[in-house]
């Protein structure tokens, strides 16, 4: 199934693009159709569920590595067992490679280069991560996991430890950073980083660091106990769930946001405006604030004493308050102009200006005495001149915001 799902994401993907080049009007209308305000919350909703299950509805099932898993990755063997490994390489920019090996079911957990923020909550007792007793380990590697079996294997196992650590500085040796060491799903999955320029070599380079780790990341498979149970599902800690589902919401409002401001940005649909574009920059920005300030003090509570409490407050303060700030800053506009019932006010405007910028994204503008610049359909465009007089229809608001309601061009007697 998962095969089928990618196979078709990739014969569909160049058909979409040619259809928003070379039909953009047309694209956006059926965007629209789709997206409208009647059918938003359900289709987010559809969506948040539908990720939510795909991510947990399978128990997970051991087998070796297809090919087709991932169109973008290399098989390689070590020690007689399989791994896969992909890799980008920007010859400015940097490279990074990612290490897949089977490893076994009922263990969720990343580990991680140390941050100052996280040794900040430990410090003041807001966070927990497991401590193996290894002063060395503890305090370089970062255990997002509150699992208590994973916990005192690292305690109790000293060549557990050993072959982790030998890991991450073993690639930090070559200049790359283990940016996580992540089971999920039943595999053990390898993230290393490399800033900087790269040249020809970089390739083969990857491809030596990836038998390198995979041989490493079996061993350290093979120093886990065995916790597959009878139901064979893997086991999902109480706020590894908690994130998932955060993340999901999180990502929907972003999504949400994104797609708003891209119908806004549309020429198509240039009508209804604000007078003032930027008249809710500064409540978004209250709601924003509000909203972090309820997000942390959720994250306190419930991630209190948790190794997954700055994961949580870093994904409220990047993607939910971008998410957040660009649902509202859109979804304010939407109820000051589709709840408004008031009776629109009509007065004469003069044309003071027209321009037309060329390109590859092409745009017409006129500009109004008494409205900033207004980005406009070319057909609108074609119908003013410098001096022409329109009529505004400018309503209150539901929310006190002014806004455009309609622009008709009086025709010279």
């Amino acid at each position: 199934m998962d095969v089928i799902i990618l196979v078709g994401l990739i014969s569909f993907l160049p058909f979409l693009l040619f259809f928003i080049f070379v039909f953009p009007q047309e694209f956006y209308e059926l965007l629209l159709f789709f997206y409208n305000p009647d059918t938003r919350v359900t289709f987010l909703v559809g969506i948040l569920f539908f990720y939510l299950w795909s991510k947990y509805r399978k128990k997970h099932k051991k087998h070796s590595y297809d090919y087709f898993d991932d169109l973008s990755s290399v098989e390689g063997r070590v020690d007689g067992k399989y791994y896969h490994y992909r890799h980008y390489i920007d010859a400015k920019k940097g490279a990074n490679f990612t290490v897949f090996v089977d490893g076994k079911c009922g263990y969720d957990f990343m580990l991680k280069f140390e941050n100052k923020f996280e040794k900040f909550l430990k410090k003041i007792s807001l966070a927990y991560e497991c401590q193996s007793g290894d002063k060395r380990f503890d305090e370089t590697i970062y255990i997002l996991s509150d699992d208590k079996i994973l916990c005192q294997d690292l305690q109790e196992d000293d060549e557990l430890r050993k072959l982790i650590f030998e890991l991450f500085w073993s690639l930090k040796k070559e200049n790359y950073i283990v940016k996580s060491l992540r089971y999920f799903d039943g595999r053990l999955i390898l993230l290393g980083v490399k800033r900087g320029e790269t040249d020809e070599d970089t390739y083969k380079e990857i491809e030596k660091l990836s038998q390198h780790s995979a041989s490493l990341m079996f061993k350290i498979i093979s120093h886990l106990p065995d916790k597959i149970k009878e139901d064979d599902y893997i086991h999902r800690e109480r706020t590894s769930w908690a994130i998932s589902v955060v993340l999901a919401l999180f990502v929907a409002l972003l999504s949400n946001g994104v797609i708003k401001l891209l119908l806004d940005s549309s020429t198509t649909f240039f009508l209804p405006r604000l007078v003032e574009r930027y008249d809710f920059f500064m409540p978004s920005l209250i709601v924003t604030a509000s909203f972090l300030l309820v997000y942390t003090l959720f994250s306190f509570f419930y991630f209190y004493k948790s190794s997954r409490l700055a994961l949580a407050l870093f994904l409220g303060f990047t993607i939910g308050a971008s998410g957040v700030f660009l649902s509202s800053i859109t979804g304010l506009k939407e109820m000051n102009i589709y709840l408004d019932n008031t009776k629109a006010k009509k007065r004469l405007e003069r044309v003071l200006s027209t321009r037309y910028r060329s390109g590859r994204s092409a745009a017409w503008y006129v500009t109004f005495s008494r409205l900033d610049e207004i980005k406009v359909p070319h057909g609108f465009y074609k119908k003013f001149h410098k001096g022409d007089r329109a009529l505004v229809e400018i309503k209150k608001g539901y929310l006190n915001m002014p806004w455009v309601y309609n622009i008709e061009k009086i025709n010279k007697n």
